[in-house]
């Protein structure tokens, strides 16, 4: 069986064009919600004052780590290693992979006796 002949641009843009007319009446009809902001001579935009985005993390109404939470992430981090993102799914309740990575970082850090019992020299 002999390949299909490539096409051409002219091809292509004109096969483009046909589906344009073909499928632009029936996708184009707005339900009205919409067709109020569409713009046309006879009728003014609607003003609607932009909210701005806010980003809330999952995390963000979560308590600080709990000691449970702490022996988790440690078993996780036994089991999985460094995945900090895998590790952040895995932990309940879920938190946000900076969060989780920040905390490893907490508790894998050498302890310092030094600043709770100082010498007495």
């Amino acid at each position: 069986m002999d390949p299909a002949p490539a096409r051409t641009a002219k091809q292509c843009s004109a096969r483009r064009g046909y589906l344009d007319v073909e499928f632009s009446s029936s996708k184009r009809q707005l339900p009205e919600s919409a067709s109020s902001f569409t713009l046309s001579p006879t009728r003014e935009r609607l003003y609607r004052p932009r909210t701005p985005h806010v980003s809330v993390l999952p995390s963000s109404a979560e308590p600080p780590f709990s000691p449970e939470n702490d022996d988790q992430l440690l078993e996780l981090y036994r089991l999985k290693g460094p995945a900090c993102k895998t590790i952040s799914r895995a932990v309940e309740p879920q938190r946000h992979k900076k969060e989780v990575n920040g905390r490893l970082d907490y508790l894998l850090q050498p302890y310092d006796f030094a600043t709770f019992f100082p010498s007495d020299v």
